[in-house]
């Protein structure tokens, strides 16, 4: 795999990709600024504490301000990525709280790839080996990097810009695609269900909770207020292409 130096840490490039859409989600779905890397990889017998862990690809992030909920969401969405990830909590003389996240399928040390293993078995990594119930029940004990791929690109394809726009302006269906058997408004739903975790009723129609959590996904997508009139639930080219979208008009 190949190497990279990302915010002045050692990893590669194909962590940087996983950490770049785990962080697309943590933004997007109401988690803020995600947090900053601590600790890179390929840092061989230089890391005592880390027991080997990050003597090839791994990540450490600073999570110690976050509140619980924040430290669980960004937990949640590097395991949704394909990392292996636990929540390790202040230890005195040893370490802050932090996240410590390894890569399934990657460049790993000895200690790392059974790191990963642990988590298939829904343990917290560590010497005790206890459990850590959160990872079974979320689906993701074995999620890698491609199967998100395989979920994300599904989402999107190309789309009538004029007619969507049009349509979410008047609240009104679109026509069905022939190809799909569905429309253009079926898709943003979809993309808008994965990367906001909106829940929306995927109906084809861009009624009020369409346009609000498609406000919500404008205001958060440019850090801008929600009663911004750049956040008024009407999409446009660019929040259209950072959903996964290509334009036909």
């Amino acid at each position: 795999m190949a190497r990279t130096v990302f915010e002045g840490f050692r990893t590669t490039t194909r962590s940087v990709a996983m950490l770049k859409e785990a962080r697309k989600l943590f933004k997007l779905r109401g988690g803020g600024t995600p947090p900053k890397i601590t600790q890179g990889g390929y840092n061989a017998g230089g890391v005592s504490e880390s027991a080997g862990t990050h003597d090839r690809d791994a990540m450490d992030f600073a999570t110690r301000l976050f509140s619980l909920t924040r430290s669980k969401l960004w937990e949640w969405c590097l395991w949704e990525v394909g990392f292996a990830a636990w929540r390790r909590q202040y230890i005195a003389g040893l370490w802050p709280a932090h996240t410590h996240a390894v890569p399934k399928e990657g460049d790993l040390s000895a200690g790392a790839a059974n790191q990963v293993t642990q988590f298939h078995q829904g343990d917290n990594a560590l010497q005790g080996d206890l459990d850590y119930p959160r990872i079974l029940s979320s689906g993701f004990a074995r999620r890698t990097w491609a199967g998100y791929k395989d979920v994300r690109d599904k989402l999107s394809g190309i789309i009538d810009l004029s007619g969507v726009i049009g349509a979410f302006k008047a609240g009104t269906q679109p026509p069905l695609s022939q190809n799909e058997g569905d429309n253009d408004i079926h898709q943003i739903q979809r993309a808008l269900n994965h990367y906001l975790d909106s829940k929306l009723t995927v109906d084809g129609v861009p009624g009020s909770a369409t346009k609000g959590v498609y406000a919500t996904y404008q205001s958060r997508l440019y850090g801008i207020p929600k009663w911004s009139a750049d956040a008024n639930g009407i999409p446009g080219r660019d929040s259209l292409e950072k959903l996964g979208f290509n334009m036909v008009a």
